[in-house]
């Protein structure tokens, strides 16, 4: 065999030998003896008691977490020796094979102090405070942990929002619900889209007011002699008012009967009671709530006109809602 092949066969073999090697590999933690506390960036290397032989091994620095995986292809015995500034060094013998082990340093309280503060996550939003470009605002990582821009404030991020300069949910994409009468509730929830009114009252407007306003326009339901039964006059003004206590079952109304001066004072007081309580009973037909009503009769004490004309006596025989 000539010296050519005996080269390339060493060095095949060597080749060989090389890929074929073991590793081993270890991991485990850093911390302060005194408070537990783990240390990052110290330096771990890992070096064979007994170096006969070819390998390799190697040096690492601890994650935050005081963390550190390592390897070497040398074979137990081996040498972990830590370091780290503002620390003692520590050098430790392994004789096995531990999954994961601890190493402890002493450290100047000083040091600690340093550790301590840059691992604090002041903003809350899992970044420390060492990685943290805006420690003091809530980020996404990848905006080393300051918030993404939000020209509206709505919570929604520009890149996500598909209405960058007009609030709305996230579920709509960062985009205002439609709302006709810009009352703050969206058509979709509103009962009244086409008035102003408050989401207390599902956007109408407070019933009460709504009430007040009609009464200051008019608050008589008129009868005809001895007559108890509502014209279509007065159903239809009655509807009016039976939706908006319908819409707020807080509000009250009293219901007060009136008669005109025929017929003796003790027929007139059962006739304004009767009269009020059948505008009573038409309000609770439309749905109201028998606790908002109050009625009561008041004869013919309390006359509206003279009960001289005519003219006058129709005007008494009525019945009167108040707030």
């Amino acid at each position: 065999m000539n010296l050519k092949i005996k080269l390339i066969l060493v060095t095949l073999l060597l080749g060989h030998f090389t890929f074929a090697q073991k590793t081993y590999n270890y991991s485990g933690v850093v911390k302060d003896k005194n408070t537990n506390v783990p240390l990052a960036d110290a330096l771990v290397i890992v070096k064979p008691l007994r170096t006969k032989g070819g390998g390799y091994y190697s040096g690492v620095k601890t994650k935050d977490d005081g963390r550190f995986d390592l390897t070497t292809s040398y074979s137990l015995p081996l040498n972990v020796i830590v370091t780290r500034k503002g620390c003692t060094s520590n050098n430790i013998k392994v004789k096995k094979v531990n999954d994961s082990f601890e190493i402890f340093l002493e450290c100047e309280a000083e040091t600690i102090e340093i550790i301590i503060e840059e691992n604090k996550d002041s903003d809350n939003d899992g970044i420390i405070n060492k990685n943290d470009e805006c420690p003091d605002v809530k980020g996404p990582p990848e905006n080393k942990g300051c918030p993404l821009a939000d020209n509206d404030n709505d919570g929604v991020p520009d890149t996500e929002d598909e209405c960058p300069d007009l609030k709305g949910p996230a579920e709509n994409k960062g985009c205002p619900y439609p709302d006709s009468d810009q009352d703050g509730v969206p058509d979709a929830s509103d009962n009244c889209p086409d008035v102003a009114g408050s989401a207390e009252f599902e956007g109408c407007p407070d019933p009460k007011n709504t009430i007040t306003t009609l009464l200051n326009e008019n608050s008589f339901v008129f009868f005809e002699l001895d007559r108890t039964a509502l014209s279509k006059e007065a159903t239809d003004f009655l509807d009016q008012i039976a939706n908006h206590l319908n819409q707020s079952s807080g509000v009250v109304v009293e219901i007060i009967g009136h008669a005109s001066s025929e017929g003796s004072s003790n027929y007139n007081q059962g006739l304004s009671e009767r009269r009020a309580q059948s505008v009573a009973d038409y309000l609770m037909n439309k749905g109201v709530n028998k606790m908002q009503l109050k009625t009561s009769g008041k004869g013919e004490t309390q006359a509206l006109e003279s009960n001289a004309t005519e003219q006058g006596r129709s005007k008494n025989r009525r019945v009167e809602i108040k707030l």
